[in-house]
């Protein structure tokens, strides 16, 4: 595989449902690996932010995916009287307070998987000139190589961050990855992606 090169001019951010519901202790949907994530996560975005690198930070949504197929499959992200727990104003559907959101930054909400399905993320990057995208957060199975199919098949050039993905159990996490190395993106470590970011020609500003 050749040498992989990031220009921070052209290349974008993505944090994918870091939400309380899925990241604070005993949260109903909880994924324990994600607080281990945080301090690998917080140190990407500062260097990102200090190379101007635009983020997106996304937050799943359930109201609008009560199928009776997802229902089915995931009978526990419901309340008894059939609402979803996982929606807007509610607290599990916030995004920690670790994160330190800007203004700057986008907060992009979405009802699938993919965090391009019916939402405005390809018209976004495209009009922030991103041509790569850096994908961390969880479920490293779910959210984010739906995310990561996507963007391949948009022509996105696709940076997986193996130590800033997370989901339930290493072996789901492990076949998530080496999916998107064999045939979707390039899959490399919080420090190697860093190094390569640091190590990048200071360009001129967005504009």
């Amino acid at each position: 595989m050749k040498e992989i090169h990031v220009t921070p001019m052209d290349t974008g951010l993505l944090v994918i449902d870091l939400q309380k519901g899925f990241v604070n202790k005993g949260a109903f949907c909880e994924v324990p690996a994600a607080r281990d994530m945080l301090p690998r996560i917080q140190k990407l975005i500062e260097v990102c932010r200090k190379r101007s690198i635009p983020m997106i930070y996304t937050r799943m949504s359930h109201r609008f995916i009560g199928s009776t197929v997802y229902r089915d499959l995931w009978p526990n992200h419901f309340k008894e009287d059939g609402r979803a727990i996982l929606e807007p104003g509610s607290e599990e559907f916030e995004l920690i307070d670790e994160l330190n959101v800007t203004k700057d930054d986008v907060i992009l909400d979405k009802d699938r998987y993919s965090a391009f399905f019916g939402t405005p993320l390809d018209l976004i990057l495209k009009e922030k000139g991103v041509k790569t995208i850096i994908i961390t957060g969880l479920a490293s199975n779910v959210c984010c190589e739906s995310t990561a199919r996507e963007a391949f098949f948009l022509n996105y050039r696709v940076l997986f961050v193996d130590d800033c993905n997370v989901t339930l159990n290493d072996e789901m996490h492990r076949w998530a990855v080496e999916n998107i190395r064999l045939v979707f993106g390039y899959v490399l470590s919080s420090n190697e992606l860093i190094k390569k970011i640091q190590a990048s020609r200071v360009q001129k500003c967005r504009c």
